[in-house]
């Protein structure tokens, strides 16, 4: 069983191999959009407000603690600063299906923030270079955002695995899925899952 998990997904994941090391229930890991950057998000105006007052024909029922962003503007921190890297098509789509989050889910992003100590599967963590949230935000002096600096980062957090890599996608922002890119980021999950 390869799990791939993407941000909020990885760390779900991530604090499986945490909590469970040897019996997490898959035998790789693949977090994309994920790293255990201290600057995450640091720098960037990313305004979270209560669904049901965004959305109130759609969320209107929800108490306040489910959050989303609040317009197409605020989404586009998920995608590379160059905009001719991803379909602005696809951006309005972004905004039309967007989901949710939680106040408390965002309490909880840090749990993730130790060591995965016993577990044992190899982990391949994939990045976006333009990722806002963990490469290019303004407040990020400490992750270089290459395949070496990713590793570097990342290889404490699985000090048991048998293989730690690190995958940098060019000109990708943070959902990987939603560029132009997205066939490399696909066929190099097609790859990982065959080799690992």
């Amino acid at each position: 069983v390869v799990a791939i998990g993407h941000s909020l997904g990885a760390v779900t994941l991530n604090q499986a191999a945490i909590v469970l090391g040897a019996d997490a229930p898959f035998d790789a890991f693949v977090p994309t959009g994920h790293i255990h950057d201290p600057g995450f998000f640091r720098g960037l105006d990313l305004p979270f407000f209560p669904a049901s007052e965004v959305d109130p024909a759609r969320w209107g029922a929800l108490d306040p603690g489910y959050i989303t962003t609040t317009n197409i503007s605020a989404r586009t921190v998920f995608y590379s600063r160059d905009n001719t890297t991803f379909s602005s098509q696809v951006l309005m789509l972004d905004e039309l299906t967007k989901d949710l989050g939680s106040t408390a889910m965002s309490a909880t992003l840090t749990r993730v923030y130790v060591p995965a100590t016993g577990y044992k599967g190899p982990v391949a963590v994939v990045v976006g270079a333009d990722d806002q949230a963990h490469c290019t935000s303004p407040g990020n002096n400490f992750v270089l955002c290459n395949a070496t600096g990713v590793l570097e980062q990342e290889r404490p957090f699985y000090p048991d695995s048998t293989n730690v890599t690190s995958f940098v996608i060019d000109r990708t922002g943070h959902d990987l899925n939603f560029h132009f890119s997205a066939n490399q980021t696909f066929a190099l999950f097609n790859a990982l899952v065959k080799d690992l």
